[in-house]
């Protein structure tokens, strides 16, 4: 529990630092770079373990107030029930709020996983071919589904591209569709997803947490379009970012 609120410490100022810097230098620096920032944070969210190097007389010092420390202890022993008692509290409700977070993330997954169950495999030429000259060691699966308003990738290990059943994302914007989920592929990025609610679960009481939830996800896309567009000429974008706010009016639209 005491490294969870020394983390808890630690992130919420970088995070602070992170937003701060994100806008004032949000279209001076690629998207990519606040991503790897995010990550780095994330990785030291969830490691319980920090390497420092100790001088001798910061040991020393240590030991002393471990001693005195101690001896209080032994003088207020009859004192001492209470906080404990505060204590097991404090961790009985942060234990019941990592179980409720973690299982609404869970229970959201689920859900959507039966939806994705009723999809249906897509095998024309187009995605035949599309498929050898994007490939994974991991299989890429394509599947079609009317339950959905835009394009979408789940799975880690078996990854799967879904496209809504609607004709004019196969007419015009099936191209960027793909090439947009596979770059997610990739990266990893649906993996990344799990690891930030893994963190959003344990960290659930610190509303910062849940501002780099949501910044991480939109710099991930951000990154994934950044990606996209690199050398590519501005009629290539226009038509891209036509598609991206057409993809996000059917969007609104299913909602």
């Amino acid at each position: 529990m005491e490294w969870i609120l020394h983390r808890n410490i630690m992130a919420g100022m970088v995070i602070l630092c992170i937003v701060t810097a994100r806008k004032i230098f949000i279209y001076r620096i690629p998207g990519r770079i606040w991503l790897l920032l995010w990550k780095i944070l994330m990785v030291q969210l969830l490691c319980p373990f920090t390497i420092a190097l100790r001088l001798q007389n910061a040991d020393v010092s240590r030991k002393v107030a471990g001693l005195l420390r101690f001896q209080e202890k032994i003088k207020l022993s009859g004192n001492e029930m209470p906080p404990l008692f505060a204590g097991r509290i404090m961790k009985i409700i942060w234990l019941l709020g990592v179980i409720v977070i973690a299982g609404i993330f869970i229970s959201s997954h689920l859900t959507k996983r039966i939806v994705y169950c009723t999809a249906i495999p897509v095998k024309e030429n187009y995605f035949e071919e599309w498929r050898k000259s994007h490939a994974l060691k991991r299989t890429v699966e394509i599947k079609e589904s009317d339950r959905i308003a835009v394009p979408l990738t789940y799975g880690v290990i078996r990854p799967v591209i879904l496209l809504p059943a609607h004709a004019d994302i196969r007419e015009r914007n099936l191209a960027f569709v793909l090439e947009h989920e596979f770059i997610h592929i990739r990266c990893l990025d649906v993996l990344l997803k799990w690891i930030l609610a893994i963190i959003c679960s344990i960290y659930w009481y610190n509303p910062l947490i849940w501002v780099m939830y949501n910044l991480v996800n939109r710099d991930m896309e951000l990154s994934c379009d950044e990606v996209l567009l690199k050398n590519h000429t501005p009629e290539y974008r226009k038509e891209y970012l036509q598609v991206l706010i057409d993809l996000e009016e059917k969007r609104v639209q299913r909602d």
